[in-house]
């Protein structure tokens, strides 16, 4: 096991060997997001509703699939986890734009749109020996 320390941070990286009889359950259709908020310039800090929703084109489009809502989302320093799942044949290779709305607090006045939808792009999830 190796470990590099980037300023506060540790990276641990762990090499594992393969499993013999042990079949992995394929991948469904969910992944998890990571955003950072800040409002004027400062980072949230108080928990927010957020709505996310995927649409076909970077600009204009349609949506695709349905919206998830997160309520009271923790925020700490502004930086924010949700786990995402748009369904089955959402995500088929096409490219898709997410988009994001805000509330903040969370409970409180009407969800902002974020400007610029964001692009997915493909992530490696497993690499076989």
């Amino acid at each position: 096991m190796k470990a590099k320390r980037l300023g506060r941070l540790v990276v641990v990286i762990a090499m594992l060997g393969g499993v013999s009889g042990v079949r992995a359950a394929p991948m469904g259709t969910g992944f998890t997001y990571q955003g950072q908020l800040k409002q004027g310039g400062a980072p949230v800090n108080v928990p927010v509703d957020l709505q996310f929703s995927l649409w076909e084109a970077a600009v204009g489009g349609g949506p695709v699939g349905p919206t998830e809502t997160k309520l009271s989302v923790a925020v700490s320093n502004g930086l924010f986890t949700v786990d995402l799942n748009f369904g089955e044949g959402v995500l088929t290779g096409a490219q898709r734009w997410l988009q994001i709305a805000v509330r903040s607090p969370a409970g409180v006045d009407p969800y902002t749109t974020l400007s610029t939808r964001q692009p997915l792009t493909a992530a490696p999830y497993s690499v076989r020996s």
